[in-house]
């Protein structure tokens, strides 16, 4: 199975990476191992990106990004916790499936009415309703409520309700490796697929890649609907 790569050339210089909100990730390409596995495999676009792995040293490369950590497991939660927060990461832990999507629907609503908002000023930057902002989901999938795949499926049908383009970058954390297991995560929405436990580079190597590849397609959705509007 193919690997995800950060979208960016192997140099002996740091790399940037360019966010949303004016963020910035800097980090120089290392070679990592390989239990990251990208959802894009077999998927068609008109802007590829390389399916190589691409790992990160452990300074703090996701400085100003912000996590939604979903976990039930106290013991993992810690351990999360701990390897974001010294990754740089802003951490937001929930407990379960639902917590996760409870969160991520005040952060829908806000985006929509604030795109509703924009669209009514002709794309003036306004923000005028505020709300915690996540840049990725880190989730767990066997929980008791509700696991994350049905969290998935849920969080990804408010944003096609809301109708603003945005699609949170979510990664599946998991003990359980299954080809079953997998094939349900990417399924559901979910972006990447990474097993637990994982070192805190490859960690950071799988948020990095995914919010490069999500960033790129949204950026490429964007370019079509510019031409379909012309």
């Amino acid at each position: 199975m193919s690997i995800g790569k950060v979208q960016a050339e192997t140099t002996s210089h740091p790399e940037k990476l360019e966010l949303e909100h004016g963020l910035q990730l800097e980090f120089e390409p290392v070679p990592v191992t390989n239990n990251i596995i990208p959802q894009a495999e077999g998927s068609s676009s008109s802007c590829p990106v390389n399916e190589d792995v691409t790992g990160l040293d452990e300074k703090k490369v996701l400085e100003g990004l912000s996590v939604l950590l979903v976990e039930d497991q106290a013991v993992l939660q810690r351990i999360g916790i701990r390897m974001l927060k010294k990754l740089g990461a802003g951490v937001t832990l929930v407990k379960d499936g639902e917590a996760a999507v409870e969160a991520m629907t005040l952060m829908i609503n806000a985006a929509r009415k604030n795109h509703q908002i924009q669209n009514l000023h002709h794309g003036s930057n306004l923000e005028t309703h505020n709300s915690p902002h996540y840049d990725l989901i880190l989730m767990d999938c066997q929980m008791g409520s509700m696991d994350g795949c049905k969290a998935t499926r849920v969080i990804r049908k408010l944003e096609a309700e809301a109708e603003t383009g945005q699609s949170i970058p979510i990664i599946a954390f998991t003990a359980l490796v299954t080809a079953d297991n997998e094939r349900e995560c990417f399924n559901s929405g979910m972006d990447t697929f990474l097993n637990k436990p994982a070192q805190e580079h490859l960690l950071a190597a799988a948020i990095v890649e995914t919010i490069a590849r999500k960033s790129h397609k949204f950026s490429c959705d964007e370019q079509a609907e510019a031409q379909d509007e012309k």
